[in-house]
Parts: C-alpha cells; structure tokens; sequence
C-alpha cells in the first residue's frame, strides 16, 4: 500500500494565499452594471405607463444599492411600452393583466430557445388583494438569480438522506 503525504501547514497556506490573490472575475469600474438587459414591458390595460416606468426606475434602484453588493451581479432595467419591440438578446418581462396560470401572481420561465422572460399579472394581483411591484420585484430577483429555472440547493439531514429545494430567493421553504 502506498504511504499518502498530506501537506504541511504552509503548504496550504501558500495555496489559499495564491487562489485569493488570483482574480477569478473581471473588475470593473465602480457603478458598472455587470449582467442581462431586462424590458419590462407594460402590456397591463390597468396601469399605466407612468406608473410601471417609475416602478421600473425603483427597481433598478433597488438592484444597484440592495441586491448588487450581496449577490455580485445586477442588470440593466429598461422601460418598454406595448407598441415597442424587445431585442432579441434582452430578457422581457411583461406586465400583463390576467394571468395564464391558475392562482399564479407572476412567474418566470425560458423560451424553447433558452431566452429568460418573466410574466406578472397584475389585475390578478388586485384580486387576491397584493400589489404588481412586489410580484414584479419577486420575480425580477428571481430571474436574475436563476434564470433558467434550473438551479437547486441540497440541504443533507443526515449521513445518509437530504432534501434537494428549488432555488428560490423570494419564496423561502
């Protein structure tokens, strides 16, 4: 049986020494929005354009002070009305009335061709008494986070068993 070596102290101490001092991501100048163009797009017959252009100016706030410095990334939000046509590389996210799931106050999905895009329904939000900012808040977050509603967190109960969760940053389980 071969003899294993662990390495010394130093050893390791050079190691973590070397990987923090090797940059992994890019810098970038302060106040440079680093990830996706998002349109949030009023196609709503309830609001109007003024209220979803000021809602859409409080989240970018929100991103570049609150979410930006927690989570390494932001986005670029932009305001889109109903007569404007989103770019193909920008992530929509529609503000629409009614909404074409069951109970569902918004949600976000990707296309067949792997674009992000999120939908928020707010006459239906009035009706279950909840306001459309804080669906639209919701679920830009969670496009940001997971766009490709694919990512999942493993939390181990034990040696053997453990329960995998959606990753959620706005509905905790």
């Amino acid at each position: 049986m071969d003899k294993i070596t662990l390495p010394t102290q130093e050893q390791i101490n050079t190691i973590l020494k070397a990987s923090v001092a090797t940059p992994v991501l890019k810098a970038y100048p302060a106040g440079a929005r680093v990830g996706p163009t998002i349109v949030i797009q009023n196609l709503s017959t309830v609001l109007t354009d003024t209220a979803v252009r000021n809602a859409v100016a409080a989240l970018q706030i929100q991103l570049d002070r609150d979410w930006q410095p927690q989570w390494g990334t932001t986005a670029n939000l932009l305001f889109y009305t109903r007569s404007q046509t989103i770019p193909n590389n920008y992530w929509p996210l529609y503000i629409q009335d009614t909404s074409d799931v069951s109970g569902a106050l918004g949600y976000h999905t990707e296309t067949n061709t792997g674009r992000p895009f999120g939908r928020v329904f707010a006459k239906t939000a009035a009706q279950y008494g909840y306001s459309w900012t804080v669906t639209l808040s919701h679920e830009l977050l969670e496009m940001i986070a997971d766009p490709f509603v694919n990512l999942t967190v493993f939390y181990q109960t034990n040696y053997k068993t453990g329960r995998i969760y959606a990753f959620e940053v706005g509905d905790p389980v």
